[in-house]
Formats: C-alpha cells, sequence, structure tokens
C-alpha cells in the first residue's frame, strides 16, 4: 500500500494479489481492504445467510441434522446446493476484490483513509455482531429455561 500525495488528497494504491488474499481468508475483507466496507459487509452477510439455508433445507427434504461425531453425508441435497453457491460466492468475493483494487489503481480512485477507518473496523464490526448474537442468544435460553421451569411449577 503506497500513498500517492497529490495537494491535500491523498490516493492509496491498492494490491489486488493482497485484496483476493484477503478475501480468501475471511469473508468480505479484501472489500474492506479495498475501502468498501458495505460490499464486505453484504459478502459476509451471503455467507451467514447460506448457513442458514442449509439449515432450512435440510428441514425442507427431511434430513437428520448432524449429531455428535457423526459426519456429513455429501450426498445429500441441502449438502450439495449449499456447497455449490458457497463456491460461487467465495469465488466472486475473491474476484471482486481483486477486479476492485486494480480498477481503483487504473482509475486513480482516491480511497479516503481517515484515522481507524480500516480492515481492522470490518472485523471488530464483524467481530462485536458476532459476540452480540451470542449473547442474545444466550440471554433467550436463559429465559426460556425460566420460563420453563416457572410453568413446571404451575
Amino acid at each position: 500500500m503506497m500513498p500517492i500525495s497529490s495537494g491535500n488528497e491523498k490516493s492509496v494504491i491498492r494490491e489486488p494479489l493482497l485484496a483476493g488474499i484477503l478475501s480468501f481468508l475471511f469473508m468480505g475483507l479484501g472489500q474492506a481492504y479495498n475501502g468498501q466496507r458495505r460490499k464486505g459487509y453484504m459478502f459476509f452477510a451471503s455467507y451467514i445467510g447460506l448457513a442458514i439455508l442449509y439449515f432450512i433445507l435440510l428441514r425442507v427434504f427431511n434430513e437428520p441434522f448432524p449429531k455428535g461425531g457423526k459426519e456429513i453425508q455429501h450426498t445429500s441435497p441441502s449438502y450439495i446446493v449449499t456447497a455449490i453457491f458457497s463456491f460461487v460466492i467465495c469465488i466472486s468475493n475473491i474476484y471482486d476484490a481483486y477486479r476492485s483494487a486494480k480498477r481503483i489503481n487504473e482509475s486513480n480512485e482516491i480511497v479516503v483513509l481517515t484515522p481507524g477507518k480500516s480492515s481492522f473496523v470490518f472485523l471488530r464490526t464483524i467481530f462485536l455482531w458476532f459476540i452480540s448474537i451470542i449473547v442474545l442468544f444466550i440471554g433467550l435460553m436463559f429465559l426460556f429455561a425460566f420460563f420453563a421451569f416457572f410453568l413446571s411449577k404451575h
């Protein structure tokens, strides 16, 4: 990442290969590196949506949920459908990060770099979002356990 200065504006040359590698390592991180955090969030949300789709398809095809040490059947329709969608979204995520970095470099597009607005903000937001969901889930479990205990006494 090399800064290019022209007056008061700063532009940064993005490394397309690095953007692609970051997207490969974590869905949407390459877009955040390119300064396209919203697009990165969309790719990450689509990946979470695939996990939800997998469990919905398990119910549609009446497949049992994987338990304990049981291995997932790789020939089940729900596994095949989500594997295909995962592959397509993953490849498009990597290609988009690579292509966006090249486009930014070719067009000399200025990517605003303000303190704290980096890929780490993206990761921090995803992490906090994940922790919030876990806390909400645990809270709901305690709430359901409390009501189950309360209703069993009456």
